[in-house]
């Protein structure tokens, strides 16, 4: 498949498999809109991706809200004109065993695994 100037989607790109896939996304010629919570590692990966001569953009939300996935998806629009493939790599793990995962844990590994995904293929669409 050629994926040179196809918009690509990822969230959870700030780090680990996210984050390569981005860069793999990127050699192939894509265009990268990279999302993630936390500003720290997304905008890095976005700053490396531009260096080598890729295209990418960072958008910081928590694609667990509607309302967050909604800023990504137009923002995603804007930029770039459109999206052509989205993966959803955005994933919550937690720290502990699951007898000791507390309410507030157990609820944000649902909404940001599932949610999060459900989101962000309805709001594509």
């Amino acid at each position: 498949m050629d994926l040179r100037n196809k918009v690509v989607l990822i969230t959870g790109a700030g780090k680990g498999a996210g984050a390569a896939l981005a860069r793999a996304f990127a050699e192939q010629g894509a265009l990268v809109a990279l999302n993630d919570i936390s500003p720290i590692n997304v905008e890095q990966v976005a700053a490396e991706i531009t260096a080598k001569g890729g295209k990418a953009k960072a958008y910081v939300e928590d694609i667990a809200k509607k309302v967050g996935v909604q800023y990504v998806i137009k923002g995603v629009e804007d930029d770039f004109g459109g999206m052509d493939i989205l993966v959803n790599h955005a994933v919550v793990k937690p720290h502990t065993t699951l007898l000791d995962v507390d309410e507030w844990d157990w609820h944000r590994t649902l909404d940001v695994n599932l949610t999060g995904a459900f989101l962000t293929i309805q709001s594509a669409g």
